[in-house]
């Protein structure tokens, strides 16, 4: 028998014991090295002398264990979430996303500790148009009142502010990012998943079914989707169940007061959003207010120019039809005011379910009192206009608009007729019954309308 010795290159045993002449050895052996040059000593055991010592007489092939980590990551709706990127660290250093079924696998891994971190990237934009609305911010509102209650997931999803309860600061936030006042949450992510990551201090099997939950941040409802379909089959309601009008108005002063009129059919209704676009060359948006039907309900809306996006949501429910908001407009110039404006509403959804359908009438303007402004301009040298209003709900008023000088003297009739509500300019051009300009002074313009009567100070200058 002899005793056999086979070395690794740096010198450390990896395998010794006495075996015949003649008889096949082997040694598994592990190594981080997947392989290493070796040497063999072979010793005669009655004298000790090496009878063999032959360095690199062969090659010692290190055989190290290969492992694999896989598994599926969805929406805790179910929906497979694509493009979600994967990050190993530790013993392991490797990056993969999601494909469009949500799966990802890492092969040829070694063992050892290894750390598996799921991350989502996403754009804002494609969140506000199809995901994040008011309906999520109304859970959040009832839930934090106790008429809502969420489950495990929706709770993470309510919680954008990032502290530990959920509450109404947190249904003000998806309010605000519904609409575009602003265009992340305070985290500076919009995507959490459980578990946030997994550990394994000791990688030595195939670790497979190794799947993750991805929460929205916002999404209270859950209606994530990158289906169209899918999203429109969660709604509880469709395009039959209600619709909207926008109603006649009136104006006092420069503002003006539209209602959006909504009719419900079926199911409560807990949020509403709309575009609302307009002419803004004489006309400013100012707010929207609820009304009784929406008491229970907020209002938050973005402002730009001729244009205003608007959410309500709130803690109450819309169970019955009326009008649901009141839109608040002011006039730049009240000389320039119409009897018609063009309003629009597009982007509509309620409780989540998109309206395709958008909403575009010329809306009536009319008064709430008679009134006669002070001309313009004024002082004035080759013209001025003059502007006065007849209530809504005015019929056949008889009207006479006349021009006296400073003695009393009647110089011009303006307009002697029988007119309806609305709203009324008419031009001067300084010229007298006979057709002769008048001379510089001070002249008064005077209105009598059923038994309304106002009168303003004129000043002509040549």
């Amino acid at each position: 028998q002899y005793e056999l010795t086979i070395n690794s290159d740096h010198g450390t045993p990896v395998g010794a014991g006495w075996y015949a002449a003649g008889e096949e050895v082997t040694w598994s052996v592990t190594s981080p090295a997947e392989e290493a040059d070796g040497s063999i000593y072979i010793a005669d055991p009655s004298s000790g002398l090496v009878i063999m010592d032959g360095p690199k007489v062969f090659q010692i092939e290190w055989k190290e264990d290969k492992f694999s980590v896989s598994g599926t990551i969805r929406h805790w709706n179910s929906e497979a979430i694509p493009d979600v990127q994967i990050s190993l660290s530790g013993n392991n250093l490797q990056q993969a996303n999601t494909g469009q079924d949500g799966n990802y696998i890492f092969s040829n891994l070694r063992g050892g500790n290894t750390t598996v971190t799921p991350k989502k990237e996403q754009s804002f934009e494609n969140l506000r148009i199809r995901t994040i609305g008011a309906l999520d911010a109304s859970l959040v509102a009832r839930h934090a009142v106790g008429l809502e209650v969420l489950s495990s997931e929706q709770e993470i999803a309510a919680n954008v502010s990032g502290d530990e309860e959920i509450n109404s600061f947190d249904a003000s936030l998806i309010a605000q990012f519904s609409v575009g006042v602003i265009n992340g949450f305070p985290s500076g992510k919009f995507w959490d998943f459980l578990p946030s990551e997994r550990i394994y201090d000791t990688l030595k099997e195939d670790k497979n079914e190794q799947n993750y939950a991805g929460i929205l941040l916002g999404d209270v409802s859950g209606n994530w989707s990158i289906s169209p379909a899918f999203m429109a089959s969660k709604s509880n309601l469709n395009e039959t169940s209600f619709s909207f009008s926008i109603e006649n108005a009136s104006y006092s002063n420069r503002n003006v007061s539209i209602p959006l009129y909504f009719e419900c059919q079926d199911s409560p209704v807990y949020s509403l959003e709309y575009s609302i676009s307009y002419n803004p060359n004489n006309l400013n948006y100012e707010s929207s207010r609820t009304t009784s039907l929406t008491e229970d309900f907020y209002i938050i809306d973005n402002k730009k120019q001729g244009q205003v996006t608007v959410a309500l949501y709130g803690i109450g429910e819309i169970t019955q039809s009326g009008t649901i908001a009141e839109m608040i407009y002011s006039f730049s110039d009240l000389h320039k005011v119409e009897n018609e404006i063009e309003i629009s509403i597009s982007d509509i959804r309620v409780n989540e379910c998109i309206v395709l359908k958008n909403i575009n009438r010329r809306v009536e303007i009319l008064p709430e009192t008679f009134s006669l402004l002070q001309n313009y301009p004024n002082p004035f040298n080759a013209f001025t206009s003059l502007h006065f209003t007849i209530p809504r709900n005015s019929k056949n008023i008889r009207t006479e608009l006349k021009i006296y000088d400073i003695t009393g003297k009647l110089i011009y009739v303006l307009l002697d007729d029988v007119l309806a509500s609305g709203s009324y300019t008419v031009n001067w051009d300084g010229r007298d019954h006979t057709g002769n300009r008048v001379g510089t002074g001070i002249y008064f313009c005077h209105l009598h309308a059923g038994e309304f009567s106002s009168a303003k100070k004129m000043v002509l200058v040549k």
